[in-house]
């Protein structure tokens, strides 16, 4: 990802960088190759970590993906566990003509712009019109490779073995890089450029599916924006799926995009928003579906 200052702060990269910490232990090549592996997940903290004991990476805005590949069989997985080797056949084409003959590896689906940045909105997009062409496979890890479980080598050491394994071939999977430098001064680059945050691991860290380890740890860049519901889109079973939001300005109410986490919580929503319907749309140029309109009045934080 060719993020204008992102790679300045490459000082001090992984390049025979040793662990002042023990390495984990080695692992058991014996282990079977497993047919389903949850991901590691990160635990969210305030402020990232300090010390050479750390390596961070930007964190994409998209969506966690996992893809297994054994011989010329590939299967993608979403976090839950849901198989999405249908919906992305280019990729899965991708995996399949890797320098390997089997993995398992992980990493985010993102939609990268002309400039290289992620944008959500237009990958929500592009899933829905099964558009890849923008669509980018950025991995960060290797749990398993050639039928050797690496969970328990140290993170730089996968490292190394993952980018020896996929750069050089399909440029829609892409390694993740990362810097060894002060935690503060990542994340303020990252904040400066607008980017959701980063991910921070410890260079000996294992791999532990489905534990969310303090081994490794995100930090977002928090940005609120007060938003005008505009309208709701419903799934299959009558559910709130998402609400389309937008800013006022001068000529009308601007779309922003969809907000769809935390609406759970809010009681009652449905039928508030049901009951404030309107015939017309209120969002004024370019957006994307003819959901439920609502009026235009309410704020969303």
């Amino acid at each position: 990802m060719d993020i204008k200052g992102w790679r300045r702060l490459r000082i001090g990269t992984s390049s025979g960088m040793t662990p002042s910490m023990p390495i984990v232990s080695a692992s058991n090549a014996a282990n079977e190759f497993p047919a389903l592996l949850e991901p590691q997940l990160c635990t969210h903290v305030e402020q990232p970590p300090r010390g050479v004991n750390w390596l961070h990476e930007l964190k994409y805005d998209g969506w966690r993906l996992l893809a297994r590949k054994h011989r010329d069989d590939v299967q993608l997985y979403t976090r839950g566990g849901i198989e999405w080797s249908q919906r992305l056949p280019r990729l899965v084409e991708a995996d399949r003509n890797l320098r390997v003959d089997s993995a398992w590896l992980d990493g985010e689906i993102v939609h990268l712009d002309d400039a290289g940045f992620p944008d959500f909105e237009q990958l929500q997009r592009d899933m829905r019109a099964r558009a890849e062409r923008r669509l980018v496979f950025h991995v960060f890890d290797v749990p398993w490779l050639n039928g050797e479980d690496l969970t328990r080598r140290p993170l730089l050491e996968r490292k190394t073995l993952l980018r020896e394994g996929i750069e050089g071939c399909d440029p829609q999977i892409r390694f993740t890089d990362y810097v060894v430098a002060d935690g503060a001064d990542v994340f303020a680059r990252a904040d400066a450029l607008d980017l959701e945050g980063i991910g921070s691991k410890r260079v000996d860290s294992g791999y532990y599916p489905g534990v969310r380890s303090r081994e490794w740890q995100k930090v977002k860049c928090c940005r609120t924006l007060t938003v005008t519901i505009g309208g709701v889109q419903f799934d299959g079973d009558g559910h709130i799926e998402g609400l389309l939001v937008g800013t006022p300005t001068p000529d009308g109410l601007r779309f922003e995009g969809r907000a769809e986490f935390g609406l759970s919580r809010v009681g009652d929503l449905r039928q508030l928003l049901l009951e404030r319907t309107t015939s017309a749309s209120p969002f004024i140029g370019e957006w994307r579906s003819e959901p439920l309109r609502v009026d235009p009045s309410w704020l969303w934080d």
